[in-house]
This record gives structure tokens, C-alpha cells and sequence, in this order.
């Protein structure tokens, strides 16, 4: 990528040389040979009265000869500022277009180039907007550490975007980054400055925000806090809820998760079973449910619900194999796995349990791979 930034003398030696016309030719009666030098050299800088008569001089010149000249004053006056915002918009264009051009091997250079530019000029804005973009292409690709890091960046230099969308849009992909990092607490901090940053934060982030705190609760076992967040997303965005089916079931599988980890094992099922209900006609999501059900069933050890439910998992398991997209498969055969255990099934457990681990590594859910791996290695040497 052309990151080169021309200055007034560069143009103006380069424009000589395309018009084959000598300094003395340029210079005319108001100008000197040696000005033309002193500015080609960058010795001298190019105000707007010399360039106005150096323009004069080169159409006069061009016009005498018949060339046809399209150099205008705007091209020769142009701040190596501004071609660098010029040089950092195609940049953005070039991201939006060919995302999949940040995963070669050279991107780096072109980066490392535009970064350059961007630091000399102190292009604050043109720094958020690249970094933003970059941070939503990996978050994408789910590789959230390069993720969070260009996002991160991106926040560092949005401070004038007080009391913008922008800047929560940019700390929701932070928060959802940090969650899939482990990075919880962060979580917390970021979603406590969204509200400090804005006062009236939009209902379409507001929920992701908080749907983002909640995930942070409940994996720091603050399942108190968690549940408190479930109650105002359940009373505040009822509507929303009741018009956005998956996100309800979401909601309800959240609040019926942090109960089964308090014990409330009565409560989590009732919410489950609801699930059950509303989740019918997904497949994904009805048999990610049997599963959670059966967790629940492992914990208390109630061998005749586990059995019940294993049967029910193995059923919807078969139909749920057919699908082209399984964004839960993971999950779903480590249960299955766990549910093989605790009926004393230790090669089907073990079967089901690596069947997990490839299906979390296709997705990248090291959290799976790693508790498979746990249980796969525990029931080797039981």
C-alpha cells in the first residue's frame, strides 16, 4: 500500500519534470530561479501567494506550448495532514471491502505503515475508526485476543466521543472480548464507564450491555448480581423479550443456569421446562435445554431422571447432527458425556467427551476443550 506523503516540493520538482520546464521557465518575472530551488528542496515552505503565482506561470507556459495542464492550486496545497487522512480513508475503504486481506502475512507491513502516519499527524479519529474496524473483523473471526488488543487501542483514542453511540458500540465488542478472555472484571469496568460516557444509552446496547455484565457475574459466581441483572432485563425490556424469542430464551437460560449453581435445583427446572416449551421449534436450542436439565439431574445424581433425559438427548441428538451449523455442539456432547458417566457408561462418556473436544477447537471454545479434556483424562484412570 502507497503510504508516502508528498510534500509542496516533491509536487513541484515533480511537476517541472512532467512538463519538461526549467526553474528559470517557472520562476517568470515574480519569482526567483533560487525560490523555485529553496522550495523544491522543502528549505522554504509554500505559501498560498507564491503558489497562486507558480500556477499562474505553469498554465501560461503549458497553454503557450499546448499541453493541457490539470494541476490546480487545491493539489499543491494540500498538507501532508491531509493526505494522510486521504492515505487512512482508503485504508478504512480497503477493510470494509477485503476484511480477509488482515489474516496475510504482509497486512502487518501495510499496518505498521499506517500506523506511522497516524501517530505523526495525531490522527485521533482516523486511529478509532481503523482500530474499531480491526477489532470487529477478528472479533468475527473469534480470535478475541488480537480482537480485544485493537479494540482496546481504538477506546484509547476515543475520548472526544463523549455522550456517542460510537464509543458504546465500541465498549460492547470490548465487554463481549473481555468475557470470552476470562477477562470478567474488566467486563464489569467497562460496562460501569459505558454509563459514565453516556447518559441515555439506546435500548439496543443498553441490553447488550447488560447481557454482557450478566455473563460476567455468573462466571465470577457473583450469581446474586447476575440474577439482580436477569430481574431488570426481564421488567425493562419485557417487549423485547416477547418480540425476540431467542433472546428470552437466552434470558431464561441464564437466570435457570445461576439458580442451578445456588441450588435451587426446583426453580432452575421449572425455568428450564419453560424452555422447553418456547424452544420447540429450534432444535439447537430444545436439545441445549435436555441438556441443562440434565446437568441438573447429574448433580442431585437422580439416575432414573438421567437415564430419562440421556434418552432424550440421544433422540434430538440424531436429528441435531443433520444440521450445516452447530453453534452449541460443544457443549451439548460434553453433557452428553457427563450423563454417560454417571450411568456408569465410561466408553460411550469418554466417546462423546472427544467428540467435544473437536467440536470446541472448531469453534475455539477453549473453556470446552478444557474441561473435556479434564473429564476425558479423569474417566481414563477411574
Amino acid at each position: 500500500m502507497n503510504t508516502k506523503i508528498i510534500t509542496a516540493g516533491e509536487k513541484l520538482k515533480d511537476i517541472r519534470k512532467k512538463y519538461n520546464i526549467k526553474q528559470y521557465e517557472l520562476s517568470g518575472d515574480r519569482l526567483t530561479r533560487n525560490m523555485i530551488s529553496m522550495l523544491e528542496t522543502d528549505k522554504t515552505g509554500l505559501t498560498k501567494a507564491t503558489a497562486e503565482i507558480l500556477m499562474e506561470n505553469l498554465h501560461k507556459i503549458c497553454k503557450r506550448r499546448s499541453i493541457r495542464c490539470d494541476v490546480t492550486l487545491k493539489y499543491l496545497l494540500e498538507s501532508p495532514k491531509c493526505q494522510a487522512k486521504k492515505i487512512c480513508d482508503c485504508f478504512i475503504k480497503f477493510l470494509n471491502s477485503t476484511p480477509q486481506k488482515v489474516f496475510e502475512n504482509e497486512f502487518q507491513k501495510d499496518l505498521d505503515e499506517i500506523q506511522n502516519l497516524l501517530d505523526k499527524y495525531k490522527l485521533k479519529k482516523e486511529k478509532t475508526a481503523i482500530y474499531t474496524k480491526l477489532g470487529k473483523i477478528f472479533k468475527t473471526s473469534r480470535n478475541f485476543n488480537k480482537a480485544y488488543s485493537y479494540s482496546l487501542i481504538a477506546f484509547e483514542n476515543s475520548n472526544y466521543l463523549f455522550d456517542n453511540l460510537q464509543l458504546i458500540v465500541l465498549i460492547i465488542d470490548i465487554t463481549y472480548c473481555c468475557n470470552n478472555l476470562r477477562r470478567y472484571k474488566e467486563t464489569l469496568h467497562f460496562t460501569k464507564l459505558a454509563y459514565t460516557y453516556m447518559n441515555n444509552i439506546p435500548e439496543e446496547q443498553e441490553y447488550k450491555l447488560k447481557y454482557n455484565s450478566i455473563i460476567a457475574y455468573k462466571n465470577l459466581k457473583d450469581y446474586n448480581s447476575a440474577l439482580k441483572e436477569i430481574e431488570e432485563i426481564e421488567h425493562k425490556f419485557q417487549n423485547k423479550l416477547n418480540f425476540y424469542l431467542f433472546e428470552k430464551i437466552s434470558i431464561l437460560i441464564l437466570k435457570a443456569n445461576c439458580l442451578k449453581e445456588k441450588k435451587f435445583y426446583s426453580a432452575a427446572l421449572q425455568v428450564h421446562k419453560k424452555i422447553l416449551t418456547l424452544s420447540e421449534n429450534n432444535i439447537e436450542m430444545y436439545l441445549v435445554t435436555l441438556c441443562n436439565i440434565l446437568e441438573i439431574y447429574i448433580a442431585i445424581n437422580d439416575i432414573k431422571n438421567i437415564k430419562e433425559y440421556m434418552q432424550k438427548c440421544i433422540f434430538y441428538l440424531n436429528q441435531y447432527e443433520k444440521l450445516p451449523n452447530k453453534k452449541y455442539s460443544s457443549e451439548i456432547y460434553n453433557d452428553i458425556g457427563l450423563g454417560f458417566y454417571a450411568i456408569n457408561k465410561l466408553e460411550m462418556s469418554k466417546t462423546y467427551l472427544k467428540e467435544a473436544i473437536n467440536e470446541a477447537k472448531k469453534y475455539k471454545k477453549m473453556d470446552i476443550v478444557l474441561s473435556s479434556m479434564k473429564n476425558t483424562f479423569k474417566y481414563s484412570y477411574r
